[in-house]
């Protein structure tokens, strides 16, 4: 039996997917607590202005949804 992805899962993963080719980075998908709140998608690697200047020019994300960590992670979180 196939499983059939939501759209918020289709669409973390699509974000998740080209910015590992197009930056050369590991990624993960975790979802949000609670039920239905969306997912996070976490890139690591030094680039993080280039990524987020990225996600904003192609998909319109405001910057309110994105969260850099002190070790250059950055954490997209697709509601």
């Amino acid at each position: 039996m196939r499983h059939q992805l939501s759209g918020k899962v289709r669409g973390a993963l699509q974000v998740a997917a080209e910015c590992q080719k197009r930056f050369a980075c590991s990624t993960s998908l975790a979802e949000l607590p609670g039920k239905g709140h969306g997912y996070e998608v976490t890139l690591s690697g030094n680039f993080v202005e280039e990524v987020a200047e990225h996600l904003i020019k192609t998909y319109g994300i405001p910057k309110k949804y994105f969260l850099v960590s002190g070790q250059g992670s950055l954490r997209y979180l697709h509601r």
